[in-house]
């Protein structure tokens, strides 16, 4: 990459960030002050690391955050490793263009993936400037299921994430980007093109469907008119209305300057299944990067709009931005689906010790009758066949409920969507 250019109000390199296979080449640009600023990992799209990822990088700096924009091809070469893409994809065939990227994106498996994030916020974490609170991601095109692997990945780091025309977020395959919402502790905001074929409709429900199951916080929108790539204007599917929409709820974006944005807010779905609070309506930078990654203590009064019925909360101390209830604080450790594996072994290990403990001290033998069966069995073994189906007949009754409160959220959900 070239050397960066002075800016006066950035500090901007080009690092190298150490991994398990070698040093990735990246962008860093933060605020040029002597504070500590909340990081953000910015994953870059198909294209691969150029000027414009470098532009918006830097909008995001100007607002208060320092940002780290890996070449993630850097196992292929520097960046950029398929040089003048982006002039060849305006004179030549697009998918044969396109055809040499493919496996470069193939060979970025979920499981190096994983690897290199690690790195990635490892190295962000470790710089002088950042902040050592929770971190946002944000992904355009291949690098939105990036971010939302990252949200899963790192639960106790991510407070937000962001995925803006990103593709194939939810297919049919087990290893889909869907099925880490179990772990996301962030707050997620999809931003998905109306004309994109890589992210259709089904995709798009299932990846809801997965993150309302999950009770992710989260809010999945599809600009209309918007063609994959919309908010890339070095590309000509370039659409200047929907990439201020992506800009508009955090701050305005204009040249040379970019600045807060005090935007309206609306309601967010959130774990409990209800509404409360607002946020801007670009939820993971509006919350991410104005208020759960703020170096303050998170507050937990929420603002709400003028005339907005049904939500509560007075007041905020946060200079206007609209503070909501955040993810636990960076020193509380996350329960993961593997320590709570682990914690069902124990328990279930402890549960039969009892059991067999019961059983040797009530051997005498007692005479049973039961659904047409008359015999004698131990004492202990009579008593447990007595509470094992005691408790299958009230889990029955609450399976039967359970299934039935299901169906009306579900229900719920629908009607609020269409409204």
């Amino acid at each position: 990459m070239p050397s960066v250019s002075e800016h006066p109000a950035l500090r901007r390199s080009h690092v190298d960030v150490p991994t398990s296979d070698g040093p990735a080449d990246a962008y860093l640009t933060q605020p040029a002050d002597d504070g500590k600023h909340p990081g953000v990992l910015f994953f870059m799209d198909g294209i691969g690391l150029r000027a414009r990822l470098e532009q918006m990088a830097d909008c995001i700096a100007e607002a208060g955050y320092a940002v780290l924009v890996p070449n993630l091809f850097f196992r292929a070469g520097r960046a950029p490793v398929v040089p003048d893409l982006v002039q060849r994809l305006q004179i030549e065939d697009r998918g044969a263009v396109m055809a040499e990227l493919r496996p470069l994106m193939q060979a970025l498996t979920p499981q190096v993936a994983a690897r290199d994030t690690q790195a990635y916020v490892q190295f962000l974490g470790s710089q002088p400037g950042v902040h050592p609170g929770p971190i946002g991601t944000t992904g355009y095109c291949m690098g939105g299921a990036l971010s939302l692997r990252a949200a899963a990945q790192l639960p106790g780091r991510v407070a937000a994430a962001a995925s803006f025309h990103g593709g194939n977020l939810a297919p049919d395959d087990p290893a889909g980007p869907q099925h880490g919402a179990p772990d996301i502790r962030a707050e997620v905001y999809a931003a998905h093109a109306a004309n994109d074929a890589s992210m259709p409709a089904e995709q798009i429900a299932r990846l809801e469907a997965a993150l309302s199951g999950a009770g992710v916080t989260y809010r999945s929108e599809v600009y209309d008119g918007a063609s994959h790539g919309f908010t890339m204007s070095d590309l000509t599917v370039y659409d200047a209305a929907a990439e201020k929409r992506h800009w508009d709820a955090c701050w305005d974006c204009s040249p040379g300057r970019c600045r807060r944005h005090d935007a309206p807010t609306q309601p967010l779905v959130r774990r409990d299944g209800g509404t409360g609070g607002s946020i801007p309506r670009l939820a993971p930078q509006a919350v991410g990067y104005q208020t759960i990654m703020d170096p303050q203590p998170p507050t937990r009064s929420v603002q709400v709009p003028a005339g907005e019925v049904g939500q509560v909360g007075q007041g905020n101390d946060s200079g206007g931005r609209p503070p909501v209830a955040g993810p636990p604080p960076p020193h509380q450790v996350a329960r993961t689906r593997t320590g709570s594996y682990y914690a069902a072994a124990i328990a279930f290990a402890l549960l039969l010790l009892l059991l067999l403990l019961f059983i040797l001290q009530n051997g005498r033998s007692v005479q049973v009758g039961f659904l047409g069966y008359n015999g004698h069995l131990p004492l202990a073994v009579a008593m447990l066949l007595s509470a094992v189906t005691g408790a299958l007949l009230v889990g029955l009754l609450g399976l039967a409920r359970v299934i039935q409160l299901r169906h009306t959220a579900k229900r719920h959900q629908k009607q609020d969507v269409r409204g």
